[in-house]
């Protein structure tokens, strides 16, 4: 049976350190990682967790997405020794790599890109399921767009937009904005942590439903125009009855707005994690509704 051995890993060579507040668990070096690693197969226990301990740090931790990140050199030395004989696991948070120790960007003091924490009052996160919405934004030829703006806006669990002009009778919640914005990595890759949005009724011809989504904004230093699009997700009943996604006539341009479910991501960080990569033109781009060709 295979059981999870948790490490932590740092750069320098020659350490095996006590965590001071986890009595028993260490920081391990790479070389000496190695070493128990072979230990532990001996043992038969064939599935290891990573935790990487960064000396490189900045405010949007990008050399997280680095290859010569610490954890991508100890998967690689790992997998070179031993082949398939032991499961690497790569813990995905990004609060090792950040100079403020938190997962999100901060920006003006709040941590700008998890909607769960910034317009919550007094410690209170927002009612629903607490989701990731991550992926990359790329040109038709998968080049990164690094540095680009992408803000997101939607309702709460409920189906309700923190706005006047919303007249769902759902209730608003205090603790939810349901509004955010990060800058792309220099891999083009983005994160939000948010709850996941509720449907709501359209009162269209009688009342139709919108399934749950998310409004995209994407801005970037190399493109003057604004784009707008939208996410859904994916396994959502509602979405093939809804009249703005029928609206849309090619079914490629259809299925780019719908996310992927992460089931290797949410397993690991016990949150559900869509992935929805947003491509800028060519064959392969998302639908934008304010710019159809793209760009």
């Amino acid at each position: 049976m295979r059981t999870t051995h948790t490490l932590v890993c740092q750069k320098i060579k020659n350490v095996k350190k006590e965590i001071e507040s986890l009595p028993g668990q260490y920081r391990y070096s790479i070389d000496n990682l190695l070493i128990l690693t072979e230990e532990l197969i001996s043992v038969d226990i064939k599935s290891v967790i990573l935790f990487g301990v960064s000396d490189n740090k900045d405010d949007s931790g990008n050399i997280a997405c680095s290859h010569t990140s610490i954890i991508p050199k100890a998967v690689k030395k790992i997998k070179e020794k031993h082949n398939n004989d032991i499961l690497v696991i790569a813990d995905l948070c990004n609060c090792s790599y950040t100079s403020h120790g938190h997962c999100g960007t901060i920006v003006d003091g709040d941590v700008d890109n998890d909607l769960t924490l910034n317009f919550s009052k007094n410690n209170t996160l927002p009612v629903g399921h607490k989701i990731i919405v991550y992926g990359t934004l790329s040109d038709q030829f998968s080049n990164p767009i690094d540095g680009a703006l992408i803000e997101i806006w939607q309702a709460n669990s409920a189906g309700k937009y923190l706005h006047h002009n919303d007249k769902n009778i759902s209730p608003i919640d205090p603790n939810f904005a349901g509004c955010c914005r990060s800058i792309t990595s220099s891999k083009g890759y983005y994160e939000f942590i948010t709850i996941q949005p509720g449907p709501y009724p359209y009162p269209n011809r009688g009342i139709e439903w919108r399934p749950m989504h998310i409004h995209f904004s994407v801005f970037g230093k190399s493109f003057g125009q604004r784009l707008i699009t939208q996410m859904y997700f994916e396994g959502d009943p509602l979405i093939n009855s809804c009249p703005m996604v029928n609206s849309i006539p090619d079914k490629k341009a259809k299925q780019s707005l719908i996310s992927i479910l992460d089931t290797s991501r949410s397993n690991t960080q016990k949150l559900l994690a869509y992935k929805f990569d947003i491509i800028l033109r060519g064959t392969n781009q998302t639908f934008f509704e304010n710019k159809k060709e793209g760009l």
